[in-house]
């Protein structure tokens, strides 16, 4: 439940600019592995969708063999996300230590999950969330033509990314969870 509260906390307070850096200098050493497996474990038997908010948007998520799926649907990305602040907040995030640019071999087959969509419209980035063997890997991306925020979280990166690769995401809820 610690881990939880402090992984949590760490994405809802980390883009409040009030949080000094030092406080979220101090998340990044967090157990970032431990919550996802907590969390996995929990949602471990239930294939729905679980109701969240993230980037001041209601959204969706999902958990897949310990890879949670997120999704912000078209309406509330146009009325809620704020792509200038989303960026503030990876800068800050980098800044602090929370998160690293995570660069994967040449040989990867992780670019060619963003190799197929519109380069133009498309902001992505693959971070380490946290330190050494407490860390977990972070994908996102906007999709600014087609109205989207998503991303995935997981422990291990291979399973992540073929979770995310095989996930339909078109046939997620379109409008939001809340009322």
């Amino acid at each position: 439940c610690v881990y939880d509260w402090a992984f949590g906390t760490c994405f809802l307070w980390g883009d409040l600019p009030q949080i000094e850096g030092q406080m979220l200098q101090r998340f990044g050493h967090a157990d970032f592995r431990k919550a996802r497996q907590n969390e996995a474990t929990l949602y471990a038997g239930y294939s729905g969708f679980v109701n969240y908010t993230r980037w001041d948007c209601d959204a969706h998520s999902k958990f897949i063999r310990g890879t949670q799926l997120f999704r912000v649907p078209r309406g509330q990305f146009q009325m809620n996300f704020d792509i200038t602040e989303f960026k503030a907040v990876i800068k800050r995030w980098k800044e602090c230590g929370i998160i690293q640019p995570y660069y994967p071999g040449i040989g990867s087959r992780f670019k060619s999950l963003v190799a197929k969509k519109d380069q133009d419209k498309l902001i992505s980035g693959l971070f380490r969330v946290g330190h050494g063997p407490k860390s977990i890997f972070w994908y996102w991306e906007v999709n600014l033509k087609e109205e989207y925020y998503q991303d995935f979280m997981a422990a291990d990166l291979a399973e992540g990314e073929k979770i995310y690769r095989e996930e339909q995401f078109d046939l997620w809820p379109t409008e939001s969870w809340h009322p």
